[in-house]
C-alpha cells in the first residue's frame, strides 16, 4: 500500500462505478446459463440415451468453478483499484493480477 506523509490527510477515495463491475461480469451469466440450455436441447433431440446427466453434472460443476474464479478475478481488480485524493497529492493504485500493483502519484504544488 502507500503511506501518508506526516500531516497529510485523505480528502476523497474514489473507486470505479459498480455498473462497471456488472458489465464486466455480464458474460459470466451467459457462461453459466448456456450449458443447461444446451443440455436441455440435446435431451430433446438426441436419440442415444445413457448416463449423460452424470456427465453433464460433472462438466457443469467444472464450468461453475471456472465462472466463480473468473468473477473473483474481476471483483478483486474492481475492489483494489482506487484513486485516493489527499491534501498534498493524488494517488492512483492499479491492481495488476493478484500479486502486483502499480502505484502512481501526482504531487500537488501550491
Amino acid at each position: 500500500m502507500f503511506k501518508l506523509e506526516p500531516g497529510e490527510k485523505i480528502v476523497f477515495k474514489v473507486r470505479r462505478h459498480k455498473l462497471g463491475l456488472v458489465f464486466q461480469s455480464m458474460f459470466l451469466a451467459l457462461f453459466i446459463i448456456l450449458p443447461p440450455l444446451l443440455f436441455w436441447i440435446s435431451e430433446r433431440t438426441v436419440i442415444i440415451k445413457g448416463n449423460d446427466f452424470a456427465l453433464f453434472t460433472g462438466v457443469y460443476s467444472l464450468v461453475l468453478l471456472i465462472a466463480w474464479m473468473m468473477f473473483f478475478v474481476i471483483w478483486t481488480s474492481y475492489y483494489l483499484d482506487v484513486l485516493i485524493i489527499t491534501d498534498k497529492r493524488v494517488v492512483d493504485i492499479d491492481q495488476k493480477g493478484f500479486f502486483s500493483r502499480i502505484l502512481r502519484q501526482l504531487l500537488a504544488v501550491f
